[in-house]
């Protein structure tokens, strides 16, 4: 997907968060999370019925500006693309998540990305409407880890001890530059260093 594709897609997305925002300004009842579990199906039949007639009205316009996004060129090209590195796929996407950052396991379809068995950080961020102090503040708040006194744990690792842990990883856990990397060149840069 090209870049002005994707700074559409981010755009059409903050709108939709925004037109949501406007919608529901104090939405004591949680309403949006009970109108998006109920469309994906999570909830029983009935629910909308049981729902006071303000808040139908809510969840109206909750589904006419989920229609008008989920239905759009720009959404319709990223589910397209989605589905081709995935396979099936449903056209469901909670886009009040897409604003912040997450974690994401990639299809693990090539050896390096089976090897590292790792998980990519999605940043949602189009480069023009976010500083880098709010990015930081934004991926910190959403992915790091907080200790007992709610401050973020932070793992430094003195600069000496990185060949002691790179051994001990290989010797334990067989996990070196030819297991992570194992092209050709990496292989043999290995082999080369190390026999």
């Amino acid at each position: 997907m090209d870049e002005e594709k994707k700074k559409s897609i981010y755009r059409k997305i903050s709108s939709f968060n925004k037109n949501i925002d406007d919608l529901l300004k104090e939405d004591e009842n949680h309403l949006y999370q009970s109108w998006y579990m109920d469309l994906v199906k999570q909830f029983p039949e009935g629910y909308y019925e049981q729902l006071s007639e303000e808040n139908q009205k809510v969840y109206d316009s909750l589904n006419d500006f989920y229609k008008e996004i989920n239905q759009s060129y720009e959404m319709q090209c990223l589910y397209h693309d989605i589905k081709r590195d995935t396979g099936y796929f449903a056209d469901l996407i909670n886009f009040r998540t897409l604003l912040h950052p997450f974690f994401v396991e990639p299809s693990i379809n090539n050896e390096r990305l089976r090897a590292q068995s790792g998980f990519f950080l999605f940043e949602p961020y189009d480069g023009t409407s976010c500083s880098l102090e709010n990015i930081h503040d934004d991926i910190d708040n959403k992915v790091s880890l907080y200790n007992g006194h709610n401050e973020p744990i932070r793992l430094v690792i003195p600069g000496e001890k990185k060949q002691q842990i790179l051994n001990e990883l290989n010797q334990s856990l067989e996990i070196n530059q030819a297991t992570l990397f194992p092209d050709k060149e990496n292989v043999a840069s290995y082999i080369k260093n190390n026999f």
